[in-house]
């Protein structure tokens, strides 16, 4: 799924990944972006990725890109004696959005700005995965477009 996200600091209510790095937030403004379940329940309005993934994967803060989401598969992992498993999904960068024209161009490829959230993850006779999307938000998201 391609996507257009803007991106801004996490250096602000986050701490810090191992290496230092702090998350850097996707914001939707074209296309398909997974997104997760806050504490209080609601769907969350970015895609909050590790600083060193960011990092590695060549993406900055304060800047445009077309991205491709891909999933790494379902990960499951325990916290304060509490098991959870998750849907996880990388951006890919496929390219920065430099000017409006391209703002314009990529927006009219990817289509209108929507967030899911994946609730569960079956794998096909063949071995691939298939999600399921809930709560969808169809259309544009609210102060994007």
């Amino acid at each position: 799924m391609f996507t257009i996200v803007k991106t801004s600091s996490g250096d602000e209510g986050f701490t810090a990944d191992k290496n230092g790095n702090f998350p850097v937030l996707l914001t939707n403004l074209g296309g398909k972006m997974p997104v997760v379940m806050n504490s209080k329940g609601e769907q969350s309005k970015i895609h909050l990725l590790n600083g060193t993934v960011a990092k590695r994967e060549g993406i900055e803060v304060n800047k445009t890109y077309l991205v491709q989401f891909e999933s790494q598969g379902v990960q499951t992992y325990e916290k304060n004696g509490v098991t959870t498993s998750s849907n996880q999904f990388t951006p890919r960068l496929i390219q920065e959005i430099k000017g409006v024209m391209d703002l314009i161009n990529g927006s009219k490829g990817v289509g209108a700005a929507t967030n899911f959230v994946v609730a569960e993850t079956t794998v096909d006779e063949d071995g691939v995965d298939i999600f399921k999307e809930v709560d969808e938000v169809v259309g544009e998201v609210e102060g994007v477009n």
